[in-house]
This record gives C-alpha cells, sequence and structure tokens, in this order.
C-alpha cells in the first residue's frame, strides 16, 4: 500500500512539534507491522521558515520526503489550498490512501485535479482530527469559526474520519450539530472511527529517582490555553509555603520562556531531539497542568509512561487518558485550592509519586503502545474496499499485454504507452479518464504490484 501522509504543523520547532511525533511514530509502527509499504510525506521546504535536527525518520527506507512551500501559521495552512502543486502532485505520483492530518484541507484533496473525475480516479481520504476549533478555547468562537466549518466540511468529504479521544470526538459533533442536518450527522456517525494514538516506544518505563528535591516536569506550550499562568501561580505559592522542588521546563528552543524563568525554581532544559527529551523527561518525578482544552495530550500520556503522576484538571481528555473510571485516579482537580493541596501531596511523598507513577505507567503503555497503535491504522486502511474499476474487458486486456511488454517500467511511463491506445477502434483511455491512482489499482486488479525504487513507482508483473 501507498500512503500519502498530509500533516499539520503547528510549531517551527518541528521536532519538538506534537504533530512530528505523531506521524513519525506512528510510520515507524506501520513499518514494523507492514515492511512492504511505502509512506510519502509532505514537508515544509527550505524557504518555508521552519527549524529541523535531522532525527534519522527520513533515512527509512520507505519513507519518501515530499518539499512544499507551508506556512508556519497553522491555522493559515486550514483555509489556504495550493492547487496547483496538488495537481502536480497527482499527475506525477499514485497514491492508495491520503491520510489527512489538516483535516480542514480534506475535501480540496480529494477533490483536485484529474481526481474530480470519480471515485476511482483518487486516493481514499483518510481524515484525523488531531485538533477542534470548539468554544472552550480562550479565543472568541466567532474569529474561528471558518476553521470550525472547514472541519465540519473536511470530515463529510473524508471516506473515514478518525477520533483519538472521546472527549474530541465529543467537541466535534457538538459543532457539527450546529450546523448539519440530522441525515448528514448520521453520515458523519458512520464514517467516523475511535483510535487511541499509541506514541510509547518500548523504551518508556518508570525508573528509580534519588534527586534531591523533587522536580516537576513542564514539557507543555506556553500558550493561552494552557492556563500556564495558573500553573505556575499555584508552584510559587507552594515554593514560598517551604516546600522545595524545581521545574523543569522542557522544549527545544528557549523562546518564551522569559514567561516563567522569572521564577527561582524553574530551569530550561533544551533538547534538540527526541531521544534528548526523553532522557530528561526520565529524570522528573511527576508533571502538572492546567489545561482547560486537550483532544489527547501526548506530553502527559509520555510523562505517565516513564513513572510520573499528573496534576491536571477533572476535566477534557484527562480522565480518559488516567483510566481514572477504573481506578479513581486521584490527583484531578476541580480548583486550584485542590491542586495546590495534590501538589504538596505528592511533592512532599515519595511512596505515594512511585505508587501512582507505577499505576499511570503500566495503563498508559498497554492502552497507548506503539505497536497496537500501528496495527489498528494498518487494519483501518486494509478494511478499505475500493472497489473494482469498471474498465472493459477488451482494454484490460490491452493494459495487461503493455505491463508485460514494459514489465518494471515507471507509472509514468507505463501510462504513456497506455494513454490513445487503440482497442477494436476506439481509444479507452485518456490522461483524464485513466490517472495514476486508477492505473495503479488497475494494473493490481491484472496481477502486478506497485513498488517504490529510489523514489521511482514502478509496476512489477511476477515475484
Amino acid at each position: 500500500m501507498i500512503v500519502l501522509v498530509q500533516p499539520m504543523y503547528s510549531k517551527q520547532e518541528l521536532n519538538a512539534d506534537s504533530n512530528y511525533v505523531i506521524y513519525t511514530q506512528l510510520i515507524r509502527g506501520m513499518l514494523e507491522v507492514r515492511p512492504g509499504w511505502h509512506f510519502y510525506i509532505i514537508f515544509p521546504d527550505d524557504k518555508s521558515g521552519y527549524k529541523y535536527e535531522p532525527d534519522g525518520f527520513f533515512r527509512l527506507p520507505n519513507v519518501t520526503r515530499i518539499p512544499q512551500r507551508i506556512s508556519p501559521r497553522k491555522l493559515a495552512n486550514a483555509i489556504q489550498f495550493d492547487a496547483m502543486w496538488w495537481d502536480k502532485l497527482y499527475r506525477h505520483l499514485a497514491f492508495d490512501v491520503v491520510w489527512a492530518n489538516l483535516i480542514e484541507a480534506a475535501g480540496a484533496i480529494k477533490f483536485s485535479g484529474q481526481a474530480a473525475y470519480g471515485n476511482y480516479s483518487r486516493p481514499v481520504i483518510i481524515g484525523a482530527h488531531n485538533y477542534v476549533m470548539h468554544d472552550s478555547l480562550p479565543y472568541a468562537y466567532d474569529a474561528v469559526e471558518h476553521v470550525a466549518i472547514a472541519q465540519i466540511v473536511g470530515a463529510i468529504h473524508s471516506d473515514l474520519h478518525v477520533f483519538n479521544s472521546d472527549y474530541c470526538q465529543g467537541m466535534f459533533f457538538e459543532n457539527a450539530a450546529r450546523y448539519l442536518n440530522n441525515a448528514t450527522l448520521d453520515k458523519l456517525r458512520s464514517t467516523a472511527r475511535r483510535i487511541d494514538m499509541g506514541v510509547l516506544e518500548e523504551s518508556l518505563r518508570p525508573i528509580k529517582r534519588n534527586n534531591s528535591v523533587p522536580i516537576i516536569a513542564y514539557n507543555h506550550r506556553l500558550q493561552a490555553y494552557k492556563n500556564y499562568d495558573r500553573t505556575f501561580r499555584v508552584l510559587n505559592t507552594i515554593y514560598n509555603s517551604g516546600v522545595k522542588f524545581e521545574v523543569w521546563y522542557i522544549n527545544n528552543t528557549a523562546e518564551h520562556s522569559s514567561k516563567i524563568l522569572n521564577y527561582q525554581f524553574v530551569r530550561a532544559k533544551l533538547c534538540a531531539t527526541r531521544p534528548d527529551y526523553l532522557d530528561t523527561l526520565r529524570q522528573c518525578d511527576l508533571n502538572v497542568s492546567n489545561s482547560q482544552y486537550e483532544t489527547f495530550c501526548i506530553a502527559m500520556i509520555e510523562s505517565m509512561a516513564v513513572g510520573h503522576p499528573i496534576v491536571a484538571p477533572l476535566g477534557t481528555t484527562f480522565p480518559e487518558i488516567t483510566d481514572k473510571a477504573h481506578n479513581d485516579y486521584p490527583y484531578l482537580f476541580r480548583n486550584e485550592g485542590e491542586q495546590a493541596e495534590m501538589l504538596k501531596r505528592l511533592l512532599t511523598d515519595k511512596d505515594e509519586r512511585e505508587k501512582w507513577g507505577g499505576i499511570l505507567s503500566g495503563y498508559v503503555r498497554k492502552a497507548y503502545n506503539n505497536r497496537l497503535w500501528a496495527e489498528r491504522y494498518a487494519s483501518l486502511f486494509e478494511s478499505i474496499d475500493f472497489g473494482k474499476i469498471p474498465t472493459e474487458d477488451d482494454a484490460r486486456a490491452m493494459v495487461l499485454s503493455k505491463l508485460k511488454d514494459y514489465n518494471g517500467a515507471t507509472v509514468k511511463e507505463a501510462l504513456a504507452r497506455i494513454f490513445h491506445a487503440p482497442v477494436n477502434g476506439r481509444q479507452p483511455f485518456s490522461s483524464q479518464s485513466l490517472t495514476p491512482v486508477k492505473f495503479i489499482r488497475l494494473a493490481r486488479e491484472l496481477g502486478a504490484r506497485i513498488s517504490v525504487e529510489e523514489g521511482q513507482e514502478r509496476i512489477r508483473l511476477g515475484t
């Protein structure tokens, strides 16, 4: 299977962007469970303004990077679409599936260029809801309503659309109910799927720590919806009461860190790569957040995996990811007074930290492990019914003969031999009626396989 990954990017420092972590971790896992698959990744070109530290991902043999000019502003990418770029892409490469992580663009991707000529001419679109514009965010809803509507439209045009948490799914359908009739809502429910993220490597396990004072990991963004100002106000009050600790602000950039570095208990820990980040995270003892909006919260999942108890609001996805319904996790707060008492307890009781850190680690490493996530997504892709292409038998016979004559040719070379080739006095194929996507499906129906070799898609008959 050939998959095009259309990512969402929301940080200029790509290595620290949770969106980059999402797709790289999933693809690494999928290549373990489906080693013959190939993934094309749309990636910011050199002039897009992003920063990236090569981490080996793009050296994987079944991963190909496709450069595109991408704005560093996520919301700009949500409403802008380069139709000429996509038309050129569809004319040069073929994909079975597009994994659309910026779901606002899913409809435009689906109907780009020649793909508009019919379902068999375009790839299947799997939309991913990595965030939902919702009125629980600390922004005026009317300022982001256009993005919320684009997310709904993208889901309508996706063949399937995937949520990573119940909370995320609930927010989306609450939005959709504002604008859609019941029939369309029912259609969206029928194409919706739930797959928990599995961003955890096998190496993420609790370790023994003997820090002189407890260390709180703060690996969250310094953005308004995280309510980081409340977090550090509470921590400052606790510190001034005589409870000693450090807070490690873990990121790959010091940008915006001046907002919190004035607190005497804060240390900035800059990590260029994911291994650096994980090594630093392992040294900490617990984690805290006041976020009012999460669709999943990878940062907390990673912390829990290495044995951190977390102190977080009793809301958004935190009850889900701590398994509170089954273990009655006691450190989710309703107000800052409760938060302060919970932090004091964990900061002054190492046994309590280790007890709940171990419970949470056991849960998240089982529920959110990479292999399970990869297997679920691979099974989802394999469940797609691509349908049989309605091509006449004599036209099929002509295509098969061309494939035999040009076995090993690239998709583009084979198509050039087939376009306008006569069959019983007619020309059954043209560049509009036989797109690269439709051609690789037809070739597979005729017994061929598609391989990507040194950046070229080739058609091969036989083993």
